[in-house]
């Protein structure tokens, strides 16, 4: 009898328990203090409408720690820079864009400050306004290749037979190359691309290919060049896009036709 009067007592005691903790957790509550983010779940609540008043918040707090995520990463990223002191020459190469004669040039020049000074008066040295190492990164491009002179038959019957002056503009024959892919040989289009007035070059145009180690040293043209007309721009690039650099020719006469 007393062991099941102990039975009894134990039966009562978890049916009581049982119904406490119906009425105690018949509506949970989850608060989330430190975002304000509250929801409740009660009882007799369907899943779906369980999942429409939870997702929304479960959504913010994904976004919240993205944005904290976000914030940690950038911190990270800029403490991990390092300062470094770049010089005045230097930081030329940081300038935006993709014209490099943007940041070719030195502090207070610009290319239009150099067009407004009239043909003869521009300073005959350009590395008063462009950086020498654009100079020097530029010209390179002729030290390893054959050249191109473009003129005429008549311009090299007065200068008696050479193909030029002093300062006689040519362009690599790489270059001239692929510039004669992108024309098709049309030769409006070359002496638009070579910054030549149109039909200037005439019939009797001379495509001269010049072995390197038949020439002396490259030069930057300044614009108070001889052949330099209003299409000239200073860099060292027609306004065409085509490279370009002086040299002179006066003693050259052997070259060989360009044949596509």
């Amino acid at each position: 009898m007393n062991f099941l009067k102990f039975i009894k007592h134990i039966f009562l005691f978890l049916l009581t328990f049982l119904l406490g903790a119906q009425t105690t957790y018949a509506k949970t509550e989850l608060v989330l203090p430190q975002s304000q983010i509250y929801f409740s779940i009660e009882k007799t609540q369907s899943f779906q409408s369980l999942e429409k008043e939870v997702q929304p918040n479960i959504g913010f707090l994904f976004r919240k720690f993205s944005e904290e995520k976000s914030k940690f990463g950038t911190a990270q990223l800029n403490t991990a820079v390092k300062p470094y002191n770049f010089s005045e020459e230097h930081l030329h190469y940081l300038a935006e864009g993709v014209d490099e004669l943007l940041s070719a040039f030195k502090s207070g020049f610009s290319k239009e400050s150099i067009l407004a000074i009239p043909k003869g008066s521009r300073p005959n040295n350009p590395s008063n306004y462009l950086y020498e190492s654009y100079i020097n990164s530029h010209l390179s491009k002729f030290e390893y290749d054959d050249i191109v002179r473009v003129t005429n038959q008549s311009s090299i019957n007065t200068y008696g037979g050479t193909l030029g002056g002093t300062d006689a503009f040519v362009t690599t024959k790489t270059d001239f190359e692929l510039m004669w892919l992108e024309t098709g040989g049309d030769l409006l289009a070359i002496e638009s691309k070579l910054g030549f007035q149109p039909n200037s070059l005439g019939e009797d145009v001379v495509f001269a290919v010049i072995k390197r180690e038949d020439v002396g040293t490259f030069k930057m043209p300044n614009g108070n060049e001889i052949g330099v007309n209003s299409n000239w721009l200073p860099g060292g690039v027609t306004s065409g896009g085509m490279p370009e650099a002086k040299l002179d020719l006066t003693t050259v006469t052997e070259f060989t036709p360009f044949n596509p």
